[in-house]
């Protein structure tokens, strides 16, 4: 194996999509923090370009993946129509019978769901060592410490911000804090030392990836415990690299059909025209969906925008609709673990 980095595309795409972004996320944070600037929680603007416009649309963005794409319609259709499917019932029936239990099922399955995706990643730049090797084990372990003892933490110490909403996590009344961090802390020295004894350069964006991980979760949810703090920077490393990943397997498919048959989704198309599409898709999809949880659910944006006046409904019609607007997202977590795993690449989608 040749000791090169494993870009996924190539070094300029790599670092303005895969790695800037979450830097430039953590930096704002500290800067905020360190002049005392940083918000409690999210404003409109912030929920709108974040939450809306990142972490709704990346939602979206997994049919040019998916159903958009012949050869996945064929390869996955029973995924395709089966997920969707049980999603909805399921989702309404939970919704139906407790309301608590769905947004605590919902919080462990976004969470799980964040955790894996980062692990993927490391997969994806690690992808030149094989499953068994010590070498990807190690990293894959430690990547999943660096959230798993932030997320402890979480359930061990009262903190300022929920999930989805207050209580979804379970409180565990354990004092082993201290225990955890200084139990990390050994690891981490152990495993820095070694990487750099056991230096290699085909490892260095696997471990930048691990580096922004562990700033982001730790940082967020222990150091600063703060909501705006962990949204963004959590939101940006989790949306960003994903609706990259999503353009750029779907830049080399030559087999693409879109919602406008017309323009040819590949690389013999017009950009322009390719990432108007792309962004004018994800982005309507993902503000009507807004608007819907909104008005019917949520009902904290009147007045901004195009938001408009609230509507109440009771079950079982709301939990219905409850579960029709989180059957995208659930869909979303099941299809990612199938449509990226290796044996499925999809023919022209090569790293």
């Amino acid at each position: 194996m040749k000791d090169k980095l494993p870009w996924i595309h190539n070094a300029k795409y790599d670092l303005s999509f895969f790695f800037l972004p979450s830097a430039i996320s953590i930096l704002i944070v500290l800067f905020l923090d360190f002049w005392n600037k940083l918000p409690k929680s999210d404003n409109n603007w912030n929920w709108l370009l974040l939450v809306v416009l990142v972490d709704v649309a990346h939602v979206w963005a997994t049919l040019f993946r998916t159903y958009l794409n012949k050869e996945a319609l064929s390869r996955f259709k029973k995924y395709l129509v089966f997920y969707p499917l049980i999603s909805f019932l399921f989702l309404s029936t939970l919704y139906l019978y407790s309301p608590f239990l769905f947004w605590r099922v919902m919080a462990y399955l976004a969470l799980f769901h964040f955790m894996r995706q980062q692990v993927g990643f490391l997969a994806i730049y690690l992808r030149n060592y094989s499953p068994q090797s010590f070498h990807r084990r190690i990293s894959t372990i430690y990547i999943w410490l660096c959230m798993l003892v932030p997320v402890l933490d979480w359930h061990t110490r009262k903190r300022e911000f929920s999930w989805f909403i207050k209580g979804d996590f379970f409180f565990l009344d354990m004092n082993i804090v201290e225990f955890l961090w200084i139990s990390f802390a050994i690891l981490s020295i152990v495993y820095i030392l070694f990487e750099l004894i056991n230096y290699k350069k085909s490892k260095l964006l696997a471990n930048l990836h691990i580096l922004l991980t562990f700033l982001i979760w730790a940082g967020g949810i222990s150091y600063l415990n703060n909501d705006f703090a962990f949204s963004i920077t959590n939101i940006i490393h989790h949306g960003f690299p994903y609706l990259a990943l999503i353009w750029i397997s779907s830049l080399y498919q030559t087999n693409y059909q879109t919602l406008f048959p017309k323009i040819k989704f590949n690389s013999q198309g017009s950009l322009f025209k390719r990432v108007l599409i792309f962004i004018m898709v994800i982005f309507l999809l993902a503000i009507i969906e807004e608007i819907l949880w909104d008005k019917f659910l949520w009902h904290e944006r009147e007045g901004f925008l195009f938001f408009s006046d609230y509507v109440d409904i009771a079950n079982p019609l709301l939990a219905f609709l409850v579960g029709f607007l989180a059957t995208p997202q659930v869909t979303h977590y099941l299809l990612d673990g199938v449509i990226w795993k290796r044996e499925n690449k999809l023919e022209e989608f090569k790293f």
